[in-house]
């Protein structure tokens, strides 16, 4: 059955005293969305009842000296995370995934189920199978330029004059408009690189997030044979789990947790962190 949770209704103050009565001794991972680094969650990072390490790798195009055309699919990322994951000596973890984070996630915990005590996917990208269908019908070639999102992220605006001149271009966006001034600055924080002259561009190029998307991996196999405890949180105006795949996902596996946030869409876990880490508290507690 889908827990529905009404975000509005959850004190910011009173989360965080009850996230830091239950925390969690486990080592805990958090894996980050396409275009958007490790540092755009902190504020939901710092409400997370962590008393043991705290990790998130950055992902490959965050890493000098890595070239997109490298990328067959996001297999390569699963390879990255779980070398990292033992270099770190995390064992018996909590797993969080966000987006392309989420699917990275959910792959290595079914092949790696030693690595992750349980996961928590947030708004995962789980496509109808006749994408992924589509997808491997076309020549590779033409991934980047066919799939829309890659297309749109190869065109994306990079670099500006100033932070500020990046604020005006990006705050008023559509995309960004249920997000926090607070956590919107934590985002160009992470989200911008300065160069030497005052200007700034994407810390994370157009070029590896077009990539990204062109290689975007079948994740329903796993959804399937991953048999660690598992809680899946979609945004309730998502347009990336659709409602015929939310559905799917729980016949698949009723066995499974499931949130639904209102009022929130695909960038919830930026829009709401601290609904979301209450989330993520429970979950945890579940697991004592």
């Amino acid at each position: 059955m889908t827990m529905r949770t009404d975000c509005a209704a959850i004190s910011t103050s009173n989360l965080i005293d009850r996230a830091l009565a239950h925390p969690t001794p486990r080592p805990v991972h958090f894996a980050h969305a396409n275009g958007y680094p490790p540092g755009c969650y902190r504020q939901l990072i710092d409400a997370l009842p962590v008393d043991g390490p705290m990790l998130a790798m950055p992902f490959r195009p965050l890493m000098p000296g890595t070239s997109p055309h490298e990328l067959k699919d996001w297999h390569d990322l699963v390879d990255d995370l779980i070398t990292w994951l033992d270099q770190h000596s995390f064992q018996g973890g909590i797993g969080i995934g966000h987006s392309l984070g989420g699917v990275v996630t959910l792959l290595a915990a079914s092949r790696r189920p030693d690595l992750f005590h349980r996961i928590v996917l947030l708004d995962p990208v789980l496509l109808p199978r006749r994408i992924y269908t589509i997808k491997s019908l076309m020549p590779r070639i033409l991934h980047e330029r066919l799939i829309p999102l890659s297309r749109i992220a190869r065109k994306r605006r990079y670099r500006w004059k100033s932070r500020e001149d990046a604020w005006a271009h990006l705050r008023p966006k559509r995309v960004f408009g249920r997000i926090s001034d607070a956590v919107f600055r934590d985002m160009l924080e992470a989200m911008l690189v300065e160069e030497p002259d005052g200007s700034c561009r994407l810390a994370f190029s157009k070029e590896w997030e077009s990539r990204i998307y062109a290689t975007v991996t079948f994740p329903w196999q796993a959804i399937r044979r991953v048999n660690v405890p598992m809680l899946v949180v979609r945004g309730a105006d998502s347009d990336t789990i659709l409602p015929r795949s939310w559905s799917r996902l729980q016949r698949i596996r009723p066995d499974v947790r499931y949130a639904s946030i209102v009022d929130a869409g695909h960038l919830f876990p930026l829009e709401k962190p601290a609904e979301v880490a209450e989330l993520i508290r429970q979950e945890i507690v579940a697991g004592l």
